[in-house]
């Protein structure tokens, strides 16, 4: 009685859970946005921007930190930027490097470089940051695809990923 009882609560459970992860369609995400955006604002606003500017001054740890970031910043001005895509592999990737898919390195090091120089240029105003963010950015949306790999593996597809 016990286990059916458990096994009950479980089912429904599942049919609540489920019930939860409804769709979402354009309307309802326009509706969330706020109206009045201005850039930047997916990270931090503009108001924030003092604040961060300030902290970077006045922190010592902050400061380390973001001279670490500006001198990242400023090999990858000097980097040109790679247009040899790797290959994208399905199933084991004879690509396999440092742990990583090729492909999947290449994509993640565009997204982070772009990220990373576009940071740079909203704390110094210096445009070859955004330019160099820019081209990196330029680089990554070209690729046929921006998501992990995880569709190259059959067996992860009842995980709601596609596969293909």
């Amino acid at each position: 009685m016990k286990y059916r009882n458990l096994m009950e609560l479980v089912i429904l459970w599942g049919f609540l859970a489920s019930a939860s992860f409804g769709q979402t369609n354009l309307a309802d995400l326009k509706e969330a946005m706020p109206k009045d955006l201005k850039h930047p604002y997916l990270h931090f606003s503009s108001k924030d921007l003092p604040v961060m500017k300030e902290r970077i001054r006045n922190d010592p740890r902050a400061r380390a930190v973001f001279q670490r970031l500006l001198k990242e910043g400023n090999r990858l001005l000097d980097m040109p930027v790679s247009r040899e895509v790797p290959p994208r592999s399905r199933g084991i990737s004879p690509y396999y490097q440092g742990g990583r898919d090729a492909y999947d390195s290449y994509h993640v090091s565009l997204g982070k470089n772009a990220f990373d120089l576009a940071f740079i240029y909203q704390m110094t105003g210096d445009k070859r940051y955004a330019r160099k963010s820019y081209e990196f950015a330029e680089a990554l949306c070209v690729l046929d695809s921006w998501v992990d790999n995880w569709d190259k593996f059959e067996w992860l597809y009842w995980m709601g990923k596609p596969y293909g």
